[in-house]
């Protein structure tokens, strides 16, 4: 790793940890620490309650995605959208399953989680966050990908791969692409028949530049209730999101999270 590198690195863990204060513990804070200056191993960290592990080949940024859901609280940005008990909600590209996790412990036994995870590798992790937190009895976790049809499609597998995308030039932005996988892939309305979900409470969307092609398939609308959306304006035009939804008889807010490269869309169906 050049001088530059080790810079950058340094620098982007200080500015974690700076955000990690009041959220994680200090001698969690010093794991992940190590996590990202070795790359090696897994980390077991304790937030919101909840035990999570987590590989440390993917830290720092995983350390900022965990963030982002229990610390940053960005999921949480508008009224309303906090899972609550007994419902169902869509957990759309769950990567390790923070938000599963957060979403399982609110909405409790008698709710629903759906955890949409097309990379193996993140799947084992998801396993075994869901089992490390005994919430087996509310989590199902698809191996496929939303799309726009149903087929097998290649994946652009990011070096980070949470950033993984059906488009590589997105992969290519954020870094580098490690290698390609064919993934199966399923439409919003074909998921929500073959899990039998009449409704959904929330849908999160997190799937890395595919968000239009996602909802832009008719069949879901009268099922899902809410969502709430990662956008990366670079490549997804947020007004054209805003304005599908509008079209769909949702009411829109869009937040701005002091990240230039991600807002949050914020989506509550209209009642009359």
């Amino acid at each position: 790793m050049s001088s530059d590198s080790d810079r950058e690195l340094l620098e982007y863990v200080e500015e974690l940890t700076s955000l990690s204060s009041n959220c994680l513990s200090d001698d969690d804070v010093d794991k992940l620490i190590e996590c990202s200056l070795s790359g090696e191993g897994v980390v077991e960290v304790k937030v919101d309650g909840l035990h999570v592990i987590m590989p440390c080949s993917d830290t720092p940024e995983a350390w900022a995605n965990l963030l982002h859901v229990y610390c940053l609280r960005d999921y949480l940005r508008v009224d309303g959208f906090e899972p609550r008990p007994g419902w169902v909600v869509v957990d759309a590209g769950a990567y390790l399953g923070f938000y599963t996790l957060f979403a399982a412990k609110r909405v409790g036994s008698n709710g629903l989680v759906i955890a949409i995870e097309p990379l193996q590798r993140n799947r084992v992790f998801i396993e075994e966050n869901v089992v490390l937190n005994g919430f087996m009895d509310r989590v199902r976790i698809d191996p496929r990908a939303l799309w726009s049809s149903t087929e097998r499609r290649v994946l652009a597998v990011s070096c980070y791969p949470a950033t993984s995308s059906f488009y590589r030039e997105y992969v290519e932005r954020h870094g580098d692409v490690c290698s390609e996988k064919r993934v199966s892939t399923v439409t919003l309305p074909e998921l929500l028949r073959e899990h039998g979900l009449s409704r959904v409470d929330l849908l999160k969307v997190d799937v890395e530049g595919a968000e239009a092609d996602i909802l832009a398939v008719r069949g879901w609308e009268d099922v899902v209730q809410r969502l709430v959306i990662e956008v990366h304006p670079w490549v997804v035009n947020v007004d054209a999101v805003a304005n599908l939804l509008e079209s769909r008889g949702f009411s829109v807010r869009v937040v701005d999270i002091g990240s230039p490269s991600q807002v949050m869309l914020f989506a509550w169906r209209r009642h009359t």
